[in-house]
């Protein structure tokens, strides 16, 4: 459901934004502090929007759009006023607030406290795009037990006799035993929250947001579970949020589901299928290597320190934890031809050829870029995580990305920011150039993650990361890991 509203750059009009947006919000969260929270960050965004983007005798246009889906309720709020430069707000210090604090700052610190999610869009003539992405009001799954005490999975626990397994499509129905799975399995160590809500799972698979097969015992029990989650529809997929009853281990029910989530796949027109296996263990790296994934890149410090994973013997020390980034392409795709530059030229290469794609390299600038670039940020307060995602490159795109980079690290305190550069775009070998003298180094080939076309990952360190928890399977992976360590003086310091 989506519905929107376009005022005067006018804060007398305030009282009618928020009506509309409590209105609408009411519709979607039954808990009326969640509502209040809502109302309060579009209070907050409306009135940094009316005070900073236009002159102060210019009258503009604010349009805040609702929309709600399966994930949660957003807000977007536009004006057409001047570029946000986040780079020349003061920063707010809550514990030193006083009367002459910065209201600018406080607004935003504000809105990055009460929103789950909060993104900026520079759009060029389009104009400036505020985001807020707030989760839904569901109910753990602890909560749903029923009063029964969801009990850790016995890893010593005698097998099932052996039988016959049905591997289907999971119902929206049977979310509730999905989610019971996955937390006796993981406790709250899986980093996708949406595991623990049932209702999200099961709005999920209705709006095919979620591809979640099961394996079905003879006796009808849901003993085994694994997923794709709808990144670019009808495009990109990434799998996960598998678990196997210990009960019926040893009996490949995990190959079974890969295979059957990607025959889906194929049949649905899909390019590819992407996953991301800690590096702590390389149990999940071997399973997607023998099921047809490729080594595409490693994401340092991916996984928050506060992370915990059951059964494992070696800590993290309090740092954060890395991933494998892997990618299965389902579809040929051909003049696959990309900006490099030449320091990266060889291991992109390699990494396409991994996969069994041609790709051709071109620093070739046919056209001059546009004067306007259309860059995103965003920031993840809950896994402390920046991304900045460049969807069309234009002459002021470095100072946009330096306005990223400063606010993600400095005002949100990003403990890992993330840069995806669209390569197939002229001028983007110029561009990592540049990025590197920011400070950003190689992460990973991110395959059709933009409408189908492959993104350069780089990836920005602002945190101390554990490497000596970073165990790699696969000739190409340990190259990658080479690469990223000479490229950052890794192998200098340690």
């Amino acid at each position: 459901m989506q519905a929107s509203i376009s005022v005067e750059n006018n804060l007398a009009l305030l009282p009618v934004c928020l009506a509309f947006v409590e209105s609408f919000a009411a519709l979607r969260f039954q808990d009326q502090e969640l509502v209040k929270r809502v109302v309060l960050t579009a209070e907050e965004a409306f009135c940094y929007a009316v005070e900073t983007a236009y002159e102060p005798d210019e009258t503009g246009t604010i349009k805040i759009v609702a929309r709600f889906d399966a994930h949660g309720l957003k807000l977007a709020i536009q004006d057409w006023g001047l570029p946000f430069d986040k780079s020349v707000l003061n920063d707010y210090d809550p514990a030193a607030a006083s009367l002459a604090s910065d209201l600018e700052s406080l607004g935003l610190f504000l809105i990055q406290r009460f929103a789950d999610q909060v993104k900026w869009e520079h759009m060029g003539a389009q104009g400036n795009l505020l985001s807020l992405f707030f989760n839904g009001d569901y109910k753990d799954v602890t909560e749903l037990a029923g009063g029964t005490e969801l009990k850790v999975y016995d890893k010593n626990i005698p097998l099932a006799p052996e039988q016959e397994y049905i591997i289907r499509l999971a119902r929206p129905d049977e979310a509730i035993h999905i989610s019971r799975c996955l937390y006796r399995s993981y406790g709250y160590t899986y980093l996708n929250e949406d595991i623990y809500y049932p209702e999200k799972i099961s709005r999920q698979i209705e709006t095919k947001n979620l591809i979640s097969a099961v394996a079905v015992s003879e006796a009808g029990e849901i003993i085994g579970h694994c997923s794709l989650s709808v990144r670019v529809p009808g495009i990109l997929v990434e799998s996960g949020q598998a678990v196997i009853d210990p009960r019926h281990r040893g009996r490949k029910l995990f190959e079974k589901m890969k295979d059957f989530l990607t025959e889906y796949a194929v049949q649905n027109g899909f390019y590819g299928i992407s996953s991301e296996p800690v590096t702590n263990h390389t149990r999940s790296q071997k399973t997607g290597l023998k099921t047809g994934n490729h080594s595409c890149g490693l994401m340092l410090g991916y996984l928050p320190s506060t992370l915990t994973f059951r059964k494992m013997e070696q800590k993290s020390g309090g740092l954060r934890r890395s991933c494998v980034y892997n990618y299965m392409p389902l579809k040929r795709r051909n003049d696959i031809r990309l900006s490099l530059n030449r320091e990266y030229r060889d291991l992109v290469t390699a990494i396409y050829t991994g996969c069994g794609l041609k790709v051709r390299t071109d620093t070739t600038e046919r056209e001059p870029p546009p004067a306007t670039s259309q860059v995103d940020a965003v920031f993840l307060p809950g896994v402390k995580i920046g991304v900045i995602t460049v969807k069309r490159p234009g002459r002021d795109c470095v100072e946009q990305i330096k306005q990223g980079l400063f606010h993600l690290t400095m005002r949100t305190a990003a403990e890992m920011v993330y840069l995806n550069l669209p390569l197939e775009d002229e001028g983007c070998a110029r561009l990592i150039n540049r990025a590197r003298e920011l400070g950003f180094i190689f992460c990973a080939m991110v395959m059709a993650l933009d409408e189908g076309r492959d993104m350069l990952r780089m990836q920005y360190i602002n945190c101390d990361i554990d490497h000596d928890g970073i165990r790699l399977v696969g000739d190409l992976a340990l190259e990658i890991y080479d690469f990223i360590q000479r490229e950052s003086g890794l192998n200098e310091r340690n």
